[in-house]
C-alpha cells in the first residue's frame, strides 16, 4: 500500500474587492460544500470590524455566527479563516503555516483587501468555484510548494 506523506492539496486565488459580503458568500459556498461547523480566525485586520475582533479573534467559533459578523464587516484586509468539521484548535504563534493548513479541514486567507485564496483537497468544491468565479488562478501540489502569502 501507498504512503503519502504529503497529500495534494488545491490552492485557489481569486482577486476581489474583499468586501464582507464577498467574503461571507465565499465562506457559505466552502461551507455547504465541506459540511463545516466551526472556525478560528487569525491576523484579522479590516474595515467596520470591531465586533469581530475584540469578541473572536483566535478562538474556536461556531462558523454560521461568524458568517453574520463577516457579512456586515466593510471589508476584509487579512485574516486567516481556519475551517474545521469539529473542534479545531489555535495554532502556536510560532508554527508554520503549511502545518497549520495540513490540520484544518480548508483554509481561507484574505490578503491586502484584495485576494482571497483557498486551500482545499476537495476536487468537487474547486471545480464549482472554476465555474462561478472568472478570474480564478489554480495550482496543485504539496502545501510545502506553495508560496504563501505574508
Amino acid at each position: 500500500m501507498k504512503c503519502l506523506t504529503n497529500p495534494l492539496w488545491y490552492e485557489i486565488v481569486i482577486p476581489d474587492l474583499l468586501t464582507g459580503q464577498f467574503v461571507a458568500n465565499f465562506l457559505k459556498l466552502v461551507q455547504q460544500y465541506l459540511q463545516l461547523n466551526f472556525v478560528v480566525l487569525q491576523y484579522l485586520e479590516g474595515v467596520d470590524i470591531s465586533e469581530l475582533y475584540r469578541n473572536h479573534d483566535s478562538k474556536i467559533e461556531e462558523l454560521d455566527m461568524i458568517l453574520k459578523l463577516v457579512n456586515q464587516a466593510g471589508q476584509i484586509i487579512w485574516c486567516d479563516f481556519l475551517l474545521f468539521e469539529q473542534g479545531g484548535f489555535i495554532p502556536d504563534d510560532n508554527e508554520q503555516y503549511d502545518k497549520i493548513i495540513e490540520r484544518t479541514n480548508a483554509t481561507v486567507r484574505a490578503v491586502d483587501g484584495g485576494y482571497l485564496y483557498l486551500y482545499t483537497k476537495n476536487k468537487k468544491l474547486v471545480q464549482k468555484i472554476l465555474k462561478k468565479f472568472e478570474e480564478v488562478e489554480l495550482t496543485e501540489g504539496t502545501l510545502n510548494q506553495f508560496t504563501l502569502p505574508e
